[in-house]
């Protein structure tokens, strides 16, 4: 037997074990389908094909092959053919033109592939890969159409005056347990793909935290389609390595703002910081303030010194100019374990020109106390 065959069996041999019967018996169809041609034939093929500069995997062969027939009810991917798919050129590349929690997620096969459609006036809408780390959850949406939109699915616009805003999508909104969930939208580089994503919000205390395994519900509104795109989306957690601090008890008090750090937490993806600042808005220092409510930001730095990238926050207040407010920021993910995290207030508006003011007084560092300390996050 050459090479080749003894490569297809091998392989062939250690996805049966992992794979329905079914998926099973379209991988040995291509199996033989190859493995019967004329081996000119087979060279033939396979010059053709990197002489246009694509590089064969036989792993990819066999998913292509069996990906009609692989996707289970719940709308997942079978486990081994999700690996398989991680190993295809593209799959999945959106996530490389993201931050850098989100490019990780890819490159250490964190991502869950799905196949979930809806379809309405000859337009398809589909949502194929999910990352969720049990601080966030990002997906990709895709249209399909034999019709040319000339409009991006979406793209950031700000006409003077006014927020950022969609083309191709005019609303989206997604729900767990039948309660709204703030979500966000980011441009993929793509004209027909666009990142959906939402955060587990149960830093604010009314909301419960997501588990491991659940469903959220996702409505597009399309523009020129009367009917709602609607999806109920399998999403697991893809990360087993995370890391908290809970309540570490660290609290500091300045102007008449007492800060706490609630949480922090450590994933391949996502660096997720919990802080309540507990104000009467009527006693704070006016710089403090925009529009009359609180507006004050934080860095974070770990024992290196090295600031890490914020991509996004939110808050939660039930009174925020009488009880202050519950804020989550969350950042790039630390490649290593840090021994501390030095949580840095700032203010940043036109009163100071959006320069960076630190508030030194309400500075806290947070130490880290494991054993992980200095281990890389996706492998301790």
């Amino acid at each position: 037997m050459e090479r080749f065959e003894v490569e297809m069996d091998t392989l062939k041999r250690k996805e049966q074990s992992q794979m329905p019967e079914m998926v099973r018996n379209r991988i040995d169809e291509t199996y033989h389908t190859i493995v019967n041609m004329e081996m000119p034939a087979r060279r033939r093929y396979i010059r053709r094909e990197r002489g246009r500069g694509v590089k064969i995997a036989l792993l990819s062969v066999l998913t292509v092959a069996v990906l009609g027939s692989s996707i289970i009810a719940s709308g997942l991917i079978s486990p081994a053919l999700a690996q398989s798919l991680r190993q295809i050129p593209l799959i999945g590349s959106i996530f490389q033109n993201q931050d850098a929690g989100l490019q990780t997620a890819e490159s250490q096969g964190f991502v869950t592939p799905v196949d979930i459609k809806d379809t309405h006036d000859g337009v398809t809408m589909k949502i194929t890969n999910v990352i969720y780390d049990g601080v966030r959850v990002a997906m990709v949406a895709t249209r399909e159409s034999s019709k040319n939109f000339e409009e991006p699915l979406y793209e950031p616009i700000r006409p003077e005056g006014h927020f950022y805003s969609s083309r191709g999508i005019e609303y989206y909104y997604m729900e767990y347990q039948g309660e709204p969930l703030p979500a966000g939208m980011s441009a993929t580089g793509e004209k027909d793909s666009v990142l959906i994503f939402t955060d587990d919000s149960s830093y604010a205390e009314e909301n419960a935290p997501f588990p491991d395994t659940f469903h959220l519900s996702v409505t597009l509104i399309i523009k020129g389609i009367k009917e709602p795109f609607n999806f109920n989306v399998p999403v697991v957690k893809n990360t087993s390595n995370t890391f908290y601090v809970e309540d570490p008890g660290l609290s500091k008090t300045h102007d008449n703002l007492k800060l706490t750090i609630e949480k922090i937490g450590l994933t391949p993806i996502t660096t997720e910081v919990v802080i309540n600042v507990k104000a009467d808005l009527n006693l704070v220092p006016e710089k403090y303030l925009t529009t009359g409510f609180l507006n004050m930001e934080y860095e974070l730095v770990d024992d290196q010194g090295i600031s890490m990238k914020p991509i996004g926050a939110r808050g939660s207040s039930k009174d925020p100019k009488k009880y202050g407010i519950y804020s989550k920021s969350m950042y790039e993910p630390f490649t290593h374990i840090p021994k501390a995290i030095t949580i840095k207030p700032y203010i940043s508006n036109t009163k100071n020109g959006f320069k960076k003011e630190y508030i030194k007084e309400l500075e806290i560092t947070v130490p880290i106390e494991t054993k992980a300390v200095g281990k890389k996050l996706n492998n301790y």
